[in-house]
């Protein structure tokens, strides 16, 4: 089945044919739908650029780069290993 509702968070896997959209149209619907944390995983480069929304919002934003971890605003317990990612 499908998930009915706005999910709190949203992860997206950049590839060379979604860039664009994935950091700019998909970051904007986010923004205005009510998503309240955005994950851009960019395997090139090896980083994950987290954003933190609220009210139409962007509160925070940060990229963390392998071989550091990667930390949620929204999750205090979410975290993960960018090496163990990033192989």
């Amino acid at each position: 089945g499908y998930y009915h509702g706005i999910p709190e968070l949203v992860v997206e896997i950049l590839s060379s044919g979604t860039k664009r959209n994935d950091l700019i149209k998909k970051l904007n619907l986010y923004l205005d739908g009510g998503i309240k944390e955005y994950w851009i995983v960019d395997p090139e480069i090896k980083q994950v650029l987290i954003y933190r929304f609220e009210d139409g919002q962007i509160l925070k934003n940060k990229a963390f780069s392998s071989p550091g971890k990667a930390v949620s605003f929204l999750f205090p317990n979410l975290e993960v290993d960018l090496a163990k990612v990033f192989l």
